[in-house]
């Protein structure tokens, strides 16, 4: 973890893929299962660059890191310099900072490992999408990897059409926007980066992405066609192959006393008695938040598995960059 693999001789080196992936805990995780099906089903090296927001790395990239085979190189690239932004800038903001710092070590990386084997391509995440520059001067295909459903990308896709035809707030629109092959999708259920004002910056940077898309070679997505049957269709006027790859989930074996206790558990509850309670690898309760959901979930007398984490008072997903050893709990499944 965290160097490059030795170097071997061009002649029996296999051909490499560089992945590239933005600080999100959400993205990491399909991001190392991609790496390692690349390796295991197709023949090929991978090396996954995670672009870092915290030092020390936190607690869910260090368990990321030990379920890789040992034929995936994880390397953790240096978090910007703390004076860059302010500490309540934005997670956004923090986010495509990580990357955009990174982009001259990513370009001495892939030098560096073309000089060993042949590069197949470079897969990069959403906020990646600038490290094109890094694809083209290498002469290799550049891949945008969607790690959320078809259904949420096809929206992504057609955010520059819907802004362009649309007047007004996202959030006050009547009418539900209709995508090819997907259910209508109503303004409470858009994303939060499309529920902010359009004239905000968090807007911009969402839209500002959506359009640099169309400067990939292809886009791999989360998902199957036996899921979204739909997937590729209608691609807002983009002319990209779409190729579903997932889903893609962390396959890492069952290694912990705390695990074992809670399969054991399950093993002897009655089928679809048990309820799944979780927020998401960023997701986070204020403590009132918490003790209101602990009460729910005793009141309802229900069996529950929940994902819990340390409690924020002022950020729904405090722990966007996964939790830090010395700053919040780790996360855990509590069983009733």
């Amino acid at each position: 973890m965290g160097s490059l693999p030795e170097r071997k001789p061009a002649c029996t080196a296999r051909p490499r893929v560089v992945l590239l992936c933005s600080p999100c805990m959400g993205h990491l995780i399909p991001f190392a299962e991609l790496a390692r099906r690349l390796v295991s089903d197709h023949g090929l090296a991978a090396t996954l660059l995670f672009a870092s927001a915290t030092s020390p790395p936190s607690e869910q990239y260090l368990a990321v890191a030990a379920a890789l085979p040992d034929a995936v190189d994880l390397v953790a690239l240096p978090p910007p310099p703390p004076d860059l932004l302010p500490s309540s800038a934005p997670e956004r903001a923090r986010v495509e900072l990580a990357v955009a710092s990174n982009l001259p070590r990513v370009r001495e990386l892939a030098r560096e490992l073309a000089a060993d084997a042949p590069l197949a391509a470079l897969v990069v995440d959403m906020v990646g999408v600038p490290a094109r520059g890094v694809a083209a001067e290498m002469g290799v295909p550049f891949y945008m990897f969607f790690t959320s459903p078809w259904m949420t990308l096809s929206l992504f896709l057609h955010l520059p059409g819907i802004d362009a035809a649309r007047a007004g707030e996202h959030r006050d629109a009547t009418e539900p926007i209709r995508l090819p092959g997907c259910v209508p999708i109503h303004a409470h259920e858009l994303p939060a980066s499309m529920l902010a004002d359009r004239s905000s910056d968090t807007y911009a940077g969402f839209l500002s992405m959506a359009k640099a898309v169309k400067g990939v070679d292809g886009i791999l997505v989360n998902t199957s066609r036996d899921i979204e049957p739909a997937v590729g269709e209608g691609l807002g006027g983009l002319e990209l192959p779409v190729h579903p790859v997932g889903p893609l989930v962390w396959t890492r074996p069952v290694g912990v006393d705390r695990d074992h206790d809670c399969m054991r558990w399950l093993d002897r509850q009655p089928r679809r008695s048990v309820v799944y309670v979780s927020f998401g690898s960023g997701g986070t309760l204020t403590w009132q938040q918490t003790a209101e959901l602990a009460r729910g979930l005793e009141l309802g007398q229900c069996r529950f598995i929940w994902a819990v984490k340390r409690p924020h008072q002022s950020s729904t997903i405090g722990a966007f960059f996964g939790t830090q050893k010395g700053r919040s709990g780790s996360p855990g499944q509590g069983w009733s």
